[in-house]
């Protein structure tokens, strides 16, 4: 595949796994989100597999809330055929917090997931797309031309992001951040002091760069964000090679 820009592909992923998982309540007073049982495996593993499909070699997991169900499952990936590592902070620490404590584990170039979103991506593709660019950090966006969900971010006609509002409220949006996120370590330079969101203080500081991209997609995403969507997740999984 051609491209402008000569960097070595990642071969790190990394897992946002702290949060609470209140939206899927009661199953979350007992296990942390990403366990829920899927066809009779932790969703986790889903994401594990995909990964290591794609040539991940290593997997960083940033974690809080009943993290020792967790490791104990997973130890060091051996039985997965993948690296993990973990990086462990408290329930409540958001998401800026656990990236920039855990930002000496991080590779220079690395794949970022969230926990409960599961998407059929091909990296290669995501890589080529950002090579071809000149931004340091590239969402997937999911065009959410069903109405999925609620849109969160506007993207112009090159795929640069130009808004991205976490409360979902402002005016024309189109599309949604769904995760499998291409990071430059370097970003994380952004970050305020305190207890922040990285998504919510980082994405409009790169906006104001010109400097957050977007692949965007019409191919559906499943998640287990919340209970009205595991059965449709399970469906789609118990159909899949993962």
């Amino acid at each position: 595949m051609s491209s402008s820009r000569n960097i070595e592909r990642p071969r790190q992923a990394v897992i946002l796994a702290g949060g609470l998982g209140t939206r899927l309540r009661p199953f979350t007073d007992s296990i942390p989100k990403p366990m829920l049982p899927v066809n009779g495996h932790p969703f986790l593993s889903y994401l594990l597999k995909q990964l290591r499909k794609n040539g991940f070699e290593r997997v960083l997991m940033l974690l809080g809330y009943r993290a020792e169900a967790i490791v104990e499952y997973y130890g060091d990936g051996a039985k997965l055929g993948i690296n993990i590592e973990y990086s462990i902070l408290n329930a409540d620490d958001e998401t800026g917090v656990r990236l920039r404590e855990a930002k000496n584990k991080l590779d220079r170039y690395f794949f970022l997931l969230y926990c409960d979103n599961y998407w059929p991506y091909e990296f290669e593709y995501l890589w080529d797309f950002y090579l071809k660019n000149d931004w340091d950090v590239q969402l997937t966006v999911y065009r959410n031309l069903d109405g999925l969900t609620r849109d969160n971010l506007r993207v112009d006609d090159i795929g640069r992001v130009r808004l991205y509002d976490k409360s979902r409220s402002a005016n024309d949006l189109s599309g949604v951040d769904i995760g499998f996120i291409i990071m430059n370590r370097d970003t994380l330079e952004l970050l305020p002091q305190g207890n922040v969101s990285f998504e919510a203080t980082v994405y409009p500081a790169l906006i104001l760069q010109e400097n957050l991209g977007a692949f965007q997609s019409s191919n559906r995403y499943y998640s287990i964000g919340s209970i009205e969507r595991v059965e449709e997740t399970a469906n789609y999984l118990a159909n899949t090679s993962e």
